[in-house]
């Protein structure tokens, strides 16, 4: 390709979307002309065709059409996939959930469709779309992108391919200490079950840590877990703990700079995609991280070496390793600097994008 100018569709909110602005961050940065279409998670069909009309318009004057999806985005590959087909030109995805796309890719179409129950969409819809689904993917994406080998090799066995492995990349590191200097055991990202916040704050409520610890939930919620977080929060003030709730108000930069001088992080997923961003940024600030034992983290922290992996939802061992770290500071800055050997090279928005138009 001689000269490559890229139209990216972006979701209207959520991690997949801070992503997706880190990819245009870094073509900008390597001089390639961009245009960005932000697509509405719920909206109607006739929302979503005109959207994909724009797109078409607009992939007259591009010549590459990129999108990234996770568990939630269906609306935003729809969108691509009818105005691929709009356009006649195939569509370039980065699937930050390449398990779902694999097994269930009726069901992540119409992952957002808030009135069908996930019952319906598993058990009667996705049967009788996937086939279809499927035959889309083929005819309709020119290249596929995972975030982690395994991802890249189940897509494969699938025939989503070609597929490519890309790096995830973030801003430059911003931490001001140590984490063997930092008070904050901070939680941060969406709020919900699936996020193990819940498992958090029980781990934080079993310790009775002193000297200046306090738990800090940094992140946003959805409407659909907006009044389940809140009662996580009457929790917390009913027993009196230490604790700091900055949620649905933090700017990009205060959720980057609490990462970047937490004590710890702690991500107890009870299941997550192959990456995640909260990871990378924990990483990239040579953080202490205790991690559930899912994919976003097995995929970057070795227990007992570069972190603490415990098992999903188990708060004892959670408010155990809370303890255990806050009592040996060494040991935090030992698995904050041990990750940064082992996962910090080549991070930045700009190894992101290179690391997918390589194969333009």
């Amino acid at each position: 390709m001689a000269e490559v100018s890229v139209a990216i569709l972006l979701p209207d909110h959520g991690g997949i979307r801070y992503h997706a602005q880190g990819t245009v961050a870094g073509a900008r940065e390597r001089g390639v002309v961009v245009s960005c279409v932000e697509v509405a998670s719920s909206t109607s069909f006739l929302n979503l065709a005109r959207t994909a009309w724009r797109i078409r318009e607009l992939l007259k004057i591009r010549n590459v059409l990129f999108v990234e999806i996770g568990r939630n985005e269906g609306t935003t590959f729809l969108a691509a996939l009818l105005a691929s087909w709009m356009s006649g030109k195939k569509m370039n995805v980065l699937s930050h959930d390449g398990t779902m796309l694999v097994r269930s890719p009726g069901a992540f179409v119409l992952a957002r469709r808030r009135r069908l129950s996930k019952r319906v969409a598993y058990r009667l819809a996705d049967p009788l779309l996937s086939r279809w689904i499927r035959t889309l993917f083929q005819r309709r994406v020119e290249r596929w992108y995972a975030t982690t080998e395994g991802a890249r090799d189940e897509m494969l066995a699938a025939h989503l391919a070609p597929c490519y492995v890309t790096v995830h990349g973030l801003e430059d590191p911003v931490s001001t200490s140590s984490p063997s200097e930092g008070r904050a055991i901070v939680v941060p990202g969406f709020l919900g079950p699936n996020k193990g916040t819940d498992v958090a704050v029980d781990a934080w409520l079993q310790t009775t840590l002193g000297d200046g610890y306090f738990l800090h939930v940094i992140g946003n919620t959805h409407e659909g877990t907006r009044e389940w977080a809140n009662r996580l929060r009457e929790q917390l003030i009913n027993a009196g703990r230490p604790f700091q709730w900055t949620v649905d108000t933090a700017s990009d930069d205060e959720f980057q700079h609490a990462i970047a001088n937490a004590a710890m992080v702690l991500v107890p997923y009870r299941e997550s995609n192959p990456t995640s961003g909260v990871v990378i940024r924990a990483i990239v600030e040579g953080r202490c991280v205790i991690g559930s034992a899912v994919p976003a983290i097995l995929s970057y922290v070795t227990a007992g070496v570069s972190g603490v992996v415990i098992p999903p939802a188990d708060v004892t061992r959670l408010a155990d390793a809370i303890v255990t770290l806050a009592r040996d500071p060494q040991l935090r800055d030992q698995y904050g600097a041990r990750l940064v050997e082992l996962q910090g090279h080549n991070r930045r928005w700009v190894d992101q994008f290179a690391s997918i138009a390589q194969h333009w």
